[in-house]
């Protein structure tokens, strides 16, 4: 007999009904709420092209969320606070930057952290700190609790209940959550089934005039609202299952804690000799070349070397090889080794992996040193700026592994995650399109950079977008009067028109606007040249 059965006085066995939950009416709302919210979401994705309108999207998730939390009973804590307070101000890079790379990043780190603060807010947090429990809390969050209230919202949004022949109760959203799966389901297949009977002349003809009936927008509406019920069906269920605390059915503290010790079989000795070659060939490759790795400090290119850009290049890729290996390896120790104590390695272990984390900050202080070399050489690019912040993340994080050798006591990954909130917030809030541009023309007009041809303004306008009007202008301004640079105008002066024109044909829709387009025009405005010319031709 098991738990859901129960012996009666007649010795008859009766199986326990199991009550389904109830939607209450804040639920019920909630759940239309996220419709909305999600078809919504889906229309304004990618966040490039709407970037004002991922930022209102994102200020809107997060009130609702918190209202939804507070009618449910749930409270902010010490984690769920810093949580949402960082994901708003880095939200900010949506307004700030024209990028599509960092709106891009941007949006994939307020998806992440929204579902994580859901589950904070419920009390489901591993830790009371961010600690070695972080992965397990990350994965929980997104990949576990939406889906185990998946099915939720159907029953949320039409919670009325009928009766059949039988006098059994359904829920008339349950059947409508099936119908919307079924016709998820049924996307590949007819679209595979229409491509291999449009040979078809009449039913090519058919098709075609029915796709030209609901082309455009009305596709695209479709296709969102199709899209918007799996996207609200998971961020409801990531709500529904705080709500029923089913945090501590899945993955408990005592649970994650038990299969990572179940994982650290190999002993310390087994750690120290693998670690043991790599060290050996790091001292006698730097002993070795150490004049070619140091040759960029003092500003030049090494014996034998004629090419900035390979020698740069080179020590990008060397370093991101090296790099990947040595955090393997020491992520490797970290997870399979046995400690004698829980929260360090032993004296012997932490030197290796001390030396290690010292081997790899020497790789990265050289191969940054040849990079400002690069751009001391030809200026910045977006490549250039990505590689150094990578370069800075990476010295980072090998540079709080030598503390938490150092200090045991270290909370490693407590500091890591605060370093690349930090480094990450001053990548996409700096708008690094502007600092490229910037600098670059600061170079142009010391003349310590070549001034631009046409293809050099060409580049740095596709490149940096709306952030590079303004700086483009300032050259323009400044080099106005000088014989030498009248090709370099002439190629401003029809970067500027272009852009002109392209800004006037996507009209002012108020969802597309960012910082750096109303900088644009307003810089534009002061070149009466370009300006009225545009004017004219409209």
């Amino acid at each position: 007999m098991n738990g859901n059965e129960s012996m009666l006085p007649d010795g008859t066995v009766q199986t326990a009904v199991t009550q389904k939950r109830e939607a209450r009416p804040c639920e019920v709302a909630f759940a239309w709420i996220a419709i909305v919210a999600a078809y919504l979401w889906c229309r304004l994705t990618p966040a490039s092209t709407r970037p004002i309108g991922a930022f209102i999207m994102t200020l809107a998730l997060f009130i609702a969320g918190g209202v939804f939390l507070a009618l449910s009973g749930a409270r902010q804590t010490r984690r769920s606070i810093p949580c949402a307070a960082s994901t708003l101000i880095l939200s900010l890079s949506f307004i700030l930057s024209s990028n599509g790379f960092i709106h891009f990043l941007t949006l994939a780190w307020v998806l992440c952290c929204f579902m994580l603060w859901v589950l904070l807010s419920y009390g489901g947090g591993l830790e009371k700190y961010p600690g070695d429990l972080l992965f397990y809390d990350t994965v929980k969050a997104v990949f576990v609790m939406p889906f185990a209230s998946f099915g939720a919202i159907f029953s949320s949004l039409l919670p009325t209940r009928t009766k059949d022949d039988d006098g059994a109760r359904r829920r008339g959203g349950k059947q409508v959550g099936f119908a919307v799966i079924g016709l998820l389901i049924a996307v590949i297949p007819t679209a595979v089934v229409i491509l291999l009977l449009s040979y078809d002349k009449n039913f090519s003809e058919i098709g075609s005039k029915l796709f030209k009936f609901i082309s455009g927008d009305i596709l695209d509406r479709l296709l969102a609202l199709l899209f918007a019920v799996p996207v609200a069906a998971y961020g409801f269920g990531a709500f529904i299952s705080g709500i029923d605390r089913k945090h501590e059915k899945y993955m408990s503290a005592d649970a994650c804690r038990k299969f990572s010790g179940t994982v650290k079989f190999a002993p310390e000795v087994m750690a120290c000799f693998a670690m043991l070659p790599l060290l050996t060939v790091y001292a006698v490759f730097f002993v070795s070349q150490w004049n070619y790795y140091v040759s960029a400090f003092s500003g030049k290119l090494p014996e034998g070397i004629d090419i900035y850009s390979q020698y740069a290049r080179d020590g990008f890729g060397e370093l991101c090889a090296v790099s990947g290996i040595n955090a393997t390896v020491m992520i490797t120790v970290s997870v399979f080794t046995r400690r004698r104590q829980p929260d360090r390695h032993s004296p012997a272990t932490r030197v290796f992996i001390g030396l290690l984390s010292v081997s790899t900050l020497i790789l990265i202080a050289t191969a940054i040193s040849k990079m400002v070399l690069y751009i001391r050489a030809y200026g910045l690019t977006r490549l250039r700026v990505y590689a150094s912040w990578f370069m800075i993340l990476l010295a980072a994080g090998f540079l709080i592994m030598l503390i938490k050798q150092i200090i045991p006591k270290t909370n490693a990954v407590c500091a890591m995650l605060a370093a690349f909130i930090l480094l990450f917030g001053v990548l996409a809030l700096s708008d690094p399109d502007r600092q490229i541009a910037r600098y670059n023309v600061d170079r142009y007009i010391e003349g310590t950079l070549f001034l631009p041809d046409k293809d050099g303004i060409d580049r740095l306008v596709d490149e940096c977008g709306d952030s590079a009007i303004p700086e483009t202008v300032r050259l323009y301004t400044a080099l106005e009067g000088r014989s030498d640079a009248e090709n370099t105008r002439n190629a401003i002066r029809s970067n500027l028109s272009g852009w002109l024109k392209k800004d006037k044909a996507e009209g002012t829709d108020i969802l597309r606007t960012t910082l750096p387009k109303l900088l644009a025009r307003r810089a534009i405005g002061t070149v009466p040249e370009i300006s009225d010319t545009s004017a004219g031709k409209k």
